[in-house]
């Protein structure tokens, strides 16, 4: 499972994924919302056939 930095932002899956952050590993089913602070090292496995929505939050100061 590779490790990304970001912005803040939430994912929604439609499937079943694994995200890593702070050292463990939660599961994220069908249907669940997880927001992630920015900045925070984390990574994603799917477990199956998996969709995400990811909304991300950039601050208004950034130009990208």
């Amino acid at each position: 499972m590779a490790l990304h930095h970001a912005s803040s932002g939430q994912v929604v899956a439609l499937g079943t994924l694994d995200v890593q952050f702070d050292g463990g590993v939660k599961l994220l089913e069908a249907d669940q919302v997880m927001y992630l602070a920015g900045g925070v090292p984390h990574g994603l496995h799917a477990l199956e056939d998996t969709r995400l929505l990811m909304a991300v939050v950039l601050p208004a100061s950034r130009t990208d």
